[in-house]
């Protein structure tokens, strides 16, 4: 049995056990002692685990990451990514025949100089990689530097070339065969500019190493799978400088030549100068019996931070947990936010160490949205900036401009609703807010872009004093970036496009990230997988450890096929897999507590699956590992039926309807109600109403509302401009010459376009243009037909149009009203007249029937005829016929068109409304009895098929 002792040592973390053996070997001298390590982070505890050892100032050693160490040896400095890409974009177009604009380029520009990177990180020969193979004889000839397997590899790859290539083989050769020249300039112009990609400034040290004395003793930690240039460096310095090496490995898988989390180290013992650096006991704490490992399956990603925060929250009541002995591990950068919302406020320090996609952070979407206004600016003819809704409503409504001016940025999105603005002027956004003076401007040259995303950013910057710390961190990583950006396009020859910056900027933004640093020896440790390198934690969370997160898949492209990489020793998706498993058994063991979360949820691209490595550690390792499944069970209810009883409070909002209040019904709100006394109640009491959305294209609603104003135009301005309401079979060739600018003024009127601008057509509206237009026409030829007659009234005569009261039996009166179409005479005969642009019939059955909601034939357009006719009865009396008529569309194009309603079975053509008034009063009476009683409810309707197209089905789940 192991003693205290024994097991306090075991969970030493491996930093520690080096600063312990180095102190111990060196003692208070080590001032000439180099360490190095894989990344800074590993150094920064290294410093902390020696200073708890000394008890005396000292020198300490000089701890440097490998690029630290390799900058010693030469003058090359790392540039940056947007500069290398466009240096190679350069060279690039000295070899390549074919134009290409910068923005198409930056995409596979990252590709190639991956490429590069790994050509020179494993010290190929370019040359050799990049030869082109066009004939049997080149094939058997080149690739003679290779052992048999690769040349056979490579050999098996050019083979598909030959005799002759396809098409698309021949396009890859074209692009094949200028990758080596493009690299050689490239390389050329980079060093001559003193500056350098990592592969590159490794290449030039490593090619150009001397064996002259090196004063201090180099130490290498922590290393793992060495590239070619890494692995030739340390050789160099083992072999000729006595280097010493720590390896960070455990027993488990260094012996078993199955664990590929192994495969490295295995190779670096079997070397005869790296071998020589492997002790003989190796570590054995990975099967500690005292592990406690659980899998916890979780339905979806926030459910896993969820998940993690209450596990946290469990940490956090032991008087003795430190948080810095604790790290969640994030194998997706998109988890950092929610797993920042769910740590508990018991936990007051952490620290985040990774780096978080500019297109992830809020900011870029308020930039691509104001990039995406600016390329919908358009022009009026008085040389007016229009601004398009849609990116003005999402710059509105983004938190940087609404949470900071919720009152006046609601009463403009309002106001752009409201009035159907799809196109705004700039003068129409003054609300008195800097950042909108600032943001809605029209940049004319896409040059000044950079500069006007800058101004805003620095607008940003400087007038809040809200602004978190994360924000600022935002703020400042866009700052620099957009600052590179605009010192790279100003190098371009030629004026680049809009779309050019657009494409630019958003390449930018997915391959840049913001690294995050905080004090990263206190508080919580929150990392990517990376990050974990060298660093031992005894309470270990891994979120996201689905199959295709952990190991993560290889997204990233090349121009160097699999079997070529293959036979030239360049990593692959192999490669990959063990670093990833490398990475995935050192993070945990040394660990105490192991929590794995992995999304269960199958669904979406998901699989639902666990990681290989898991299931791999369960049936491989021999830990008792307890698996769980967090779930609500889901409990599938039918709909439970709505009943809405009429309280006190509603009771008030229906006195409104009555004689003396604000509101009267209209035959719409009765219509509904005979529908669905539900959809009445949630409509025009509790006055729920669908939100408001910029309409671009005419739907039905809009059709008719556009068709209606369009008619009320015509015969409203002919019969102004002639004095006489009566209209002539002679007029109707100046009404139809009068359409089109009817219609032009009822499609302005409808998306409140400023005076003197002229709607344009565009897409679907086109169709739906000549289909009014024909419409308009046909209801003219009807018309025509019928002429003369004389207009009485148009669209109500008036905003509010015809009103009365229909008294109750206890006395009470009910205020209805209605606006009708159309009313005129001929020859002693009055029509109320409705424009229908559905599938409106024109047949009914009785009136009883009106007022019947079980009744399928029931007639909601003849309804609605019937009740205009009582309106204007009860105005104008009853002394002349009342004749109710529909032009439905449906119809209209028919040579044997007629307005007028029919009764079936009969088919008797209802010439007059009066007969039918006494009748139809009674049944309105009585709705409204029924819908002023306090006993009655509001019911759903049994009749399914009529929630199809309800705005509240998703309220009733039906």
């Amino acid at each position: 049995m192991k003693d205290q002792k024994d097991i306090e040592k075991q969970y030493n973390s491996f930093l520690q056990e080096i600063a312990e053996k180095i102190y111990s070997q060196y003692g208070n001298d080590l001032q000439h002692i180099q360490l190095v390590f894989p990344n800074r982070r590993a150094g920064l505890f290294f410093r902390q685990y020696l200073s708890q050892l000394i008890d005396k100032p000292i020198w300490s050693p000089q701890i440097l990451s490998i690029e630290e160490f390799i900058q010693k040896f030469t003058s090359l400095k790392a540039a940056d990514q947007i500069s290398l890409i466009f240096e190679l974009y350069q060279s690039f177009k000295k070899h390549q025949l074919r134009d290409e604009g910068f923005d198409r380029f930056y995409f596979w520009g990252e590709m190639l100089l991956r490429d590069f990177d790994d050509v020179d990180k494993y010290l190929v020969n370019p040359e050799h990689i990049f030869r082109g193979v066009k004939s049997q004889k080149e094939l058997d000839e080149s690739f003679f530097f290779l052992d048999e397997e690769n040349k056979k590899t490579i050999q098996n790859f050019w083979q598909s070339f030959l005799p002759e290539a396809s098409p698309a083989q021949h396009n890859f050769l074209k692009t094949w065969e200028v990758l080596f020249p493009i690299y050689q300039h490239f390389r050329e112009t980079l060093i001559k500019n003193n500056v350098g990609y990592s592969g590159l400034i490794f290449r030039e040290v490593v090619e150009n190493l001397k064996t002259s004395q090196y004063n201090d003793k180099v130490i290498f930690a922590g290393f793992n799978a060495l590239t070619k240039a890494e692995e030739t460096l340390i050789k160099h310095f083992v072999e000729h400088h006595s280097a010493e090496i720590y390896w960070d490995y455990d027993q488990y898988y260094f012996e078993d030549p199955k664990q590929e989390a192994g495969q490295f180290l295995r190779q670096y013992a079997a070397d005869p100068i790296l071998g020589k650096t492997f002790e003989k006991q190796v570590e054995n704490s990975f099967n500690d019996k005292d592990k406690q490992v659980k899998t916890v399956g979780v339905s979806l990603e926030i459910g896993q931070t969820k998940a993690a925060g209450e596990l946290l929250e469990e940490f956090a009541k032991d008087p003795g947990f430190q948080p810095e002995k604790t790290v969640v591990v994030l194998p997706h950068e998109h988890m950092l936010f929610p797993i920042l919302n769910a740590i508990p406020e018991s936990i007051q320090q952490l620290n985040v160490t990774m780096g978080y996609p500019l297109k992830d952070a809020p900011l870029y979407t308020l930039l691509d949205s104001i990039l995406h206004l600016q390329e919908s600016v358009q022009l009026d003819r008085d040389h007016f900036v229009m601004f398009y809704h849609k990116p003005v409503l999402e710059i509105l409504s983004h938190p940087y401009l609404f949470q900071s001016f919720p009152g006046e940025v609601d009463s403009l999105m309002s106001e752009v609703r409201k009035k159907n603005k799809v196109r705004i002027q700039k003068e129409e956004l003054n609300a008195n807010i800097p950042l909108i003076d600032h943001i809605f401007r029209h940049i004319s040259n896409p040059n000044d872009l950079s500069d006007y995303l800058i101004g805003i950013v620095r607008f940003l910057f400087e007038s809040s004093t809200e602004v978190l710390g994360l924000e600022k961190e935002f703020l400042y990583q866009f700052h620099q970036s957009l600052e590179r950006l605009k010192e790279i396009l100003s190098l371009q020859d030629t004026k680049i496009e809009h779309r050019t910056f657009v494409k630019l900027f958003k390449q930018i933004c997915r391959s840049q990230k913001i690294p995050f640093t905080g004090e990263p020896l206190r508080g919580l440790q929150i990392m990517g997988v990376l990050e974990t390198r060298n660093l031992d934690f005894e309470n270990v969370i891994v979120l996201s450890t689905n199959e295709g997160s952990f190991p993560a898949e290889s997204k990233k492209g090349s121009f160097i096929p699999f079997n070529i990489r293959r036979a030239f020793d360049l990593p692959t998706y192999l490669q990959q897999d063990a670093i990833y498993a490398y990475l995935f058994y050192r993070l945990i063991q040394r660990a105490k507590t192991v929590h794995f979360y992995y999304n269960s949820f199958a669904d979406f691209g998901l699989s639902g699956e666990i990681s290989r490595f898991v299931s791999q550690l369960e049936l491989e390792s021999g830990l008792n590992i307890q698996k769980l499944h967090l779930s609500n069970p889901v409990k599938v209810d039918s709909p439970n039926e709505i009943e809405i009883k009429k309280t006190p409070d509603i009771l008030r909002v229906l006195d409104n309807y009555l004689e003396g209040g604000r509101s009267r019904f209209s035959p719409s709100a009765l219509n509904t109600y005979m529908d669905c006394q539900l959809r009445f109640y949630y409509r025009y009491i509790a006055k729920l109403y669908e939100p408001n959305d910029v309409q671009e294209e005419v739907d039905a609603a809009i059709f008719g509302n556009i068709l209606h104003k369009a008619m009320e135009e015509i015969y409203e301005k002919f019969t102004k401009k002639k004095k006489d309401k009566v209209i002539q079979p002679m007029d109707f060739f100046g009404l139809k010459g009068s359409v089109d600018g009817a219609l032009q003024v009822a499609f302005k009127d409808h998306y409140h376009l400023p005076k003197g601008q002229k709607f344009k057509l565009a897409g679907r509206n086109v169709i739906i243009y000549e289909i009014m237009r024909r419409f308009v026409l046909n209801v003219l030829e009807q018309d025509e037909k019928y002429a003369p007659f004389e207009i009485i009234s148009l669209e109500g005569g008036s905003r509010e149009g015809y009103k009365m009261n229909v008294q109750l039996n206890d006395g009470r009166r009910v205020g209805v009203k209605g606006i009708i179409d159309r009313v005129d005479r001929k020859q002693g005969v009055v029509r109320v007249l409705d424009y229908k642009s559905g599938a409106d019939k024109k047949e009914m059955t009785t009136v009883e029937s009106f007022f019947d909601p079980d009744d399928n034939g029931r007639n909601k357009a003849a309804f609605q005829t019937f009740y205009y006719g009582m309106l204007y009865a009860n105005l104008h009396g009853e002394s002349e016929p009342i004749k109710p008529g529909i032009y439905n569309m449906r119809e209209l194009f028919q040579d044997d068109f007629d307005i007028s309603l029919s009764v079936k079975p009969s088919k008797q053509v209802v010439y007059d409304v009066r007969p039918y008034l006494d009748e139809f009063k009674k049944g309105l009476t009585g709705m409204f009895e029924e819908i002023f009683s306090a006993e009655n409810t509001f019911k759903q309707t049994t009749d399914l098929k009529k929630c199809g197209y309800c705005d509240f089905k998703d309220i009733c789940k039906r």
